[in-house]
């Protein structure tokens, strides 16, 4: 059975599609930030920043203090959406597994965020001061969702590594 879903063509298609997404995701809110400081006074520009400010702008701060050039940066997300497409394309299964890992940190650390910043600090009756049930609304059970299907990718990307270095 593993096998079988191993070597499926939507196997990647999945894969390669979440990761192209997150980084489309990145690249739209750093554009919107960009166009939003340039026109201040469209809505749709304010609407899309806080958006995606609220989900992704820990994130793009840290990436984008390690590049200072804003053009720079918007093409290297660009090209991060390229890679994982371009791997589903000619099934390079080196360029899924490259997009599918940073996908998944980056995903990792979204989630971590949107819990973290979700957490209010209401007092409850446990000895977990890690998750409290009232922190999982929508934004962040879809990045827990999201972080654990490509979590299950990864795994099995490894699985098929494995299988493929065993009978070599």
């Amino acid at each position: 059975m593993t096998e079988v879903i191993l070597r499926h063509p939507r196997f990647y298609a999945i894969q390669n599609g979440l990761a192209a997404l997150l980084f489309g995701l990145l690249l739209l809110a750093e554009v919107s930030a960009h166009l939003l400081h340039e026109f201040p006074g469209v809505e749709l520009f304010w609407r899309l920043a806080s958006f995606s400010n609220l989900t992704v702008a820990p994130l793009l701060h840290a990436l984008g203090s390690l590049v200072q050039q804003p053009i720079l940066f918007m093409c290297l997300l660009a090209a991060s959406i390229a890679i994982p497409l371009a791997a589903w394309r000619w099934r390079n299964w080196l360029g899924t597994a490259v997009s599918g890992h940073v996908a998944l940190a980056a995903l990792v650390v979204l989630t971590w965020w949107a819990m973290k910043r979700a957490n209010t600090g209401h007092a409850m009756a446990s000895l977990s001061d890690v998750f409290e049930p009232h922190m999982l609304n929508s934004s962040v059970a879809s990045l827990v969702l999201l972080t654990a299907c490509m979590g299950v990718m990864c795994v099995l990307n490894h699985i098929a590594f494995f299988k493929s270095a065993k009978s070599s």
